[in-house]
This record gives C-alpha cells, structure tokens and sequence, in this order.
C-alpha cells in the first residue's frame, strides 16, 4: 500500500459507508506532519476534496488519525471519529489480553502503534475519554491518546534512530 493510499483509507473510514458522520457531513481537514532535523510542519488537506499527497522528504512523517473542521490541529476542532488510536511503544497489542486493533505497525523493532475502528463515530469528548482509557488499559504511551495525536506513516523512516528502520505495516484486518 502506497503512503498516500494508507492515510486516505484512515481518513475515508472517518464515514460511515464513505457518507460522513454527523458533524462532519462535508469531510474536514487532516495533517500530515514532517519533522526534518531543523523544522516541524504540518501539511493540510481538506478531505474528501483534495487528494492526499505525501511530502518527499528525508525525514519524519505523520498523519492525523481524526479530521478537523479547520485547517488548524486543535483539538477543540476536532470532528466525531470513528478511529482509536495508540502509541503503543513495547506493547504488542495483538495479543489476546487486549481487543485486536484493526491496523496494526511497527515503528522501529518491537515498538508499535495501533487503530482501532468503532462502528459508529465518537463524538470528541466521549472519543478522548474512551482513547484515554484504551490507551491506559493496554499499558501504552500515556501522552499518545489526545484529539492532535500524529502517528507514523507505514512505509516511511523513522528517523529517530540512527538505523533509520522503516515503518513496517503489520496487518490490516
């Protein structure tokens, strides 16, 4: 799967049946972050609208699980979401004790990050409180859980290391 293809199919799935939840019934706008040895960045797309385009850089990138009303990343513009989300870092969430995310990559050796996707979407103080409590409860990174969290692209570098891993893609079910 493409870099673009991946966030697209995040950010489609914020609709139910691809016709957007209440409150974001036109779509919203969603961020892909760059972090270069000197800047930090974000790129915004106004979905469905414009096409997502992946920066070619060398360096960090993110993405926005939820859309906002504004071309701002302010959590008091967030938009109902259907995605949850951790920063799972040694957590490996595929395990049986805790619910099987729906996407699920790896960040650099045996560090993860996770989405679950909800049936119906969240309206953002139920969905900060129920990620907060996802993200608790699994033993995650306790500040991955907010409205303006950015998670890594699959299928980039991270460039935290001096190894440069890739951002490896575990499964999508």
């Amino acid at each position: 799967m493409e870099l673009s293809e991946f966030v697209d199919w995040v950010w489609m799935h914020q609709s139910s049946e691809h016709g957007f939840a209440d409150g974001c019934a036109n779509g919203g706008y969603g961020f892909i972050s760059v972090k270069t040895t000197d800047s930090w960045r974000d790129v915004s797309f106004k979905y469905p609208e414009e096409e997502v385009v992946v920066p070619e850089v060398e360096g960090d990138l993110y993405f926005t699980p939820n859309l906002f009303v504004e071309d701002r990343r302010r959590k008091e513009l967030m938009l109902p979401s259907r995605w949850l989300y951790a920063d799972c870092d040694t957590v490996y969430p595929g395990s049986s004790q805790y619910p099987d995310p729906t996407v699920l990559w790896e960040t650099s050796p045996k560090r993860y990050q996770a989405m679950w996707l909800c049936p119906v979407a969240l309206k953002p103080r139920e969905h900060q409180i129920i990620n907060k409590r996802l993200t608790y409860m699994i033993g995650a990174d306790k500040g991955g859980w907010d409205a303006t969290q950015v998670l890594r692209i699959p299928g980039t570098r991270n460039y935290k290391y001096d190894e440069q891993p890739e951002v490896k893609l575990v499964w999508i079910s």
